[in-house]
């Protein structure tokens, strides 16, 4: 087996997740996430070296994030407990009104004062990290959830002392995109390889940035881009001798959902756990991505946590 390796970059962060009763709001679950994290330990639980590459606070919830990687056998090697504080993110966990089988997640403002977010946003913390040996995997694959400057700076030196590492990008959330102009998100996007987003995210971009796909494959370098449609299924994209093409997969036989938390996330790890083994994108390469993907978030959906499907698994 090739010596492959994915990095994560970012800021841990502990999921509360809350279902409503009589009016209130009921915590029912505290656990790691993340998107970056959770792709990490779905990654590693298929056998591949996974290293994070972040920070949090030195705090009980902190630790609760950084012994949870290890859980999943996430090297923890570099990640700083140096912030003020471990930031939260609060999970509503309430019954769609469009189709009451389903369930949607929402994120609601972590209770910390403006000046503690400034604290936990100060990414100096990733300057002076360095990763040993990285210039010896044979292929390397380094995630980003968030367009921070920071991590794209230590991204692209990572590539410099290894010209095989790929960067992926996972954009989850509007909050991401809402104030940056169509040229600076295309300016970030020249540096990505492979590309994830949902189809809330890619409807706003392309209403309030005016940036379409045709925009994103024609402007970057990007070799596939996903975009999920939760129970509809998924869009592909993707370059064919320069010709961009649309690959739709849907799901025939939806999951009873509990939870969606973490199912774009395992998803964008099956996609990435493929290419690193196939790296030429047909539509039988996405056709069986696919298909061991939804097989994959059928159990991350059924149970409450992002993580939780891993544990039942060991």
């Amino acid at each position: 087996m090739k010596n492959v390796c994915v990095i994560g970059i970012g800021e841990l962060t502990l999921d509360e997740m809350y279902i409503e009763e009589a009016g209130k709001l009921k915590l029912v679950k505290k656990d790691a996430g993340g998107t970056v994290w959770n792709m990490l330990c779905n990654l590693s639980m298929e056998g591949i070296k996974t290293i994070a590459v972040g920070a949090c606070g030195d705090d009980e919830d902190g630790k609760r994030c950084v012994q949870s990687l290890e859980e999943f056998n996430v090297s923890t090697k570099y990640v700083k407990r140096q912030l003020k504080n471990t930031r939260k993110v609060h999970i509503m966990i309430k019954k769609d009104s469009v189709d009451e089988s389903e369930l949607t997640a929402n994120s609601y403002k972590s209770p910390v004062s403006e000046e503690e977010v400034k604290q936990n946003t100060n990414n100096k913390w990733i300057r002076n990290i360095q990763i040993e040996n990285i210039h010896e995997y044979e292929q390397c694959i380094v995630v980003i959830n968030c367009l921070r400057k920071e991590y794209f700076d230590y991204a692209f030196e990572l590539k410099k002392k290894n010209n095989k590492i790929k960067i992926a990008l996972d954009i989850g959330y509007r909050g991401f995109v809402r104030y940056i102009s169509k040229q600076k998100i295309i300016e970030f996007l020249k540096n990505i390889d492979i590309l994830q987003t949902n189809e809330k995210v890619y409807r706003f971009m392309e209403i309030s940035k005016k940036l379409t796909y045709e925009d994103i494959m024609n402007e970057t370098n990007i070799e596939i881009m996903s975009i999920t449609k939760g129970s509809k299924g998924v869009d592909f994209i993707y370059k064919e001798n320069e010709n961009i093409k649309v690959h739709k997969c849907e799901i025939t036989s939806p999951a009873k959902v509990i939870d969606p938390s973490g199912a774009g996330d395992a998803f964008f790890a099956t996609l990435l756990n493929a290419y690193m083994k196939e790296t030429k994108i047909t539509s039988k390469f996405l056709d069986k991505t696919f298909e061991n993907a939804i097989e994959v978030t059928k159990n991350v959906v059924g149970i409450i946590g992002a993580r939780e499907h891993l544990r039942r698994k060991r």
